[in-house]
This record gives C-alpha cells, sequence and structure tokens, in this order.
C-alpha cells in the first residue's frame, strides 16, 4: 500500500482481510465509498479476538442489536474494483502509517488504523463514539488491556509524543 510520500507500506494479513471486508460492507450498505465507518463494521464482524466490537458494544445482544439496526441493502455493482477511499478513511492510513513507523512495527496492522481513526474528531468513526473524551486514548488503553500493544515494550512518553504530533497534524484536517 502507498500512502506515505510514495513509501510503500506492509499490510498484515490482518489489516488486508479488513480491508476486504470493510469493502464488503461499502458494498452492502449501498455506498460508492469504503469509509471509516465501514473499517469499523467489518472489525466488529470479523470479531478477533481484540475486535473493537468489544470496546464498542457492552455485551453481544447489543452488537447484534446494532447490527440488525442496519439496512440490509444489496446492490448489483459490475464495477466492485472501482470502489474508492472516502477522504477521511486515506487519511486515517496516512496517520495510521504514521503510528506505526513511530511505534516501530514492521506491517500495518488494524490497530493503527483504529488508534487513528479515534484521532480523528470528525470522522464518521469517531461520531459513533461522540460521548467519548479522549477517544484516542480509550482505544489506546483498550490495546494494551487486551494485549495488541505489549504492555512491557510500550514506551508511554512515545506514544505521547505521537499524540502530541497527531493534534498538529490534524488540526488542518477535517
Amino acid at each position: 500500500m502507498n500512502v506515505n510520500d510514495n513509501k510503500v507500506v506492509l499490510l498484515s494479513d490482518g489489516m488486508k482481510l479488513l480491508i476486504k471486508k470493510a469493502r464488503e460492507e461499502s458494498l452492502a450498505l449501498n455506498f460508492s465509498y469504503i469509509d471509516t465507518f465501514h473499517f469499523f463494521l467489518a472489525d466488529c464482524r470479523l470479531n478477533s479476538p481484540f475486535s473493537l466490537s468489544k470496546f464498542a458494544f457492552e455485551n453481544q445482544e447489543k452488537r447484534d442489536a446494532f447490527f440488525e439496526s442496519l439496512p440490509s441493502l444489496k446492490k448489483d455493482n459490475n464495477n466492485l474494483n472501482l470502489l474508492p477511499l472516502a477522504k477521511e478513511t486515506e487519511y486515517t492510513f496516512r496517520l495510521g502509517s504514521y503510528i506505526q513507523k513511530k511505534l516501530g512495527d514492521e506491517y500495518f496492522e488494524p490497530y493503527h488504523f483504529f488508534l487513528a481513526a479515534g484521532k480523528i474528531r470528525k470522522s464518521t468513526f469517531s461520531s459513533m463514539f461522540s460521548g467519548t473524551k479522549h477517544l484516542f486514548v480509550k482505544i489506546e488503553e483498550y490495546y494494551i488491556d487486551t494485549g495488541v500493544i505489549n504492555e512491557s515494550t510500550f514506551n508511554r512518553n512515545i506514544f505521547e509524543r505521537i499524540m502530541f504530533e497527531l493534534k498538529c497534524l490534524t488540526l488542518t484536517k477535517f
């Protein structure tokens, strides 16, 4: 994937699957683009051990009710390969790539994407958690608690620096 100043970003298998599923979510809801919301839906449906489903929903019943409330539209689309990313999603990938590099991770993982999405206040992803203060920090804590971010190798100073730098970067976007 090429998202940051023409530098190639290596995607993990989990991220590749998430992109595929986000695309399917977008098509199922009759969208003509892929949004951060579609990534969230895909992540919740994949229901991996580190899915944000457990972060977003108190229990399985609330998760199921949320998905049942979504319209179930299907459209026939012969141009399935022509589904672009929304601008906020492109920007989320750029910020996620920045987080990945700052953390020294070899591959771009779903948690890089969702940490970045949590930093963009006006994204459709962030709007789902509008009552949550410091969404980025809450997601970071969730990923530490679930073991996605290794607490023993986690460097709070680096993360605080990333948060400051992202704040500066996101002031001009969205």
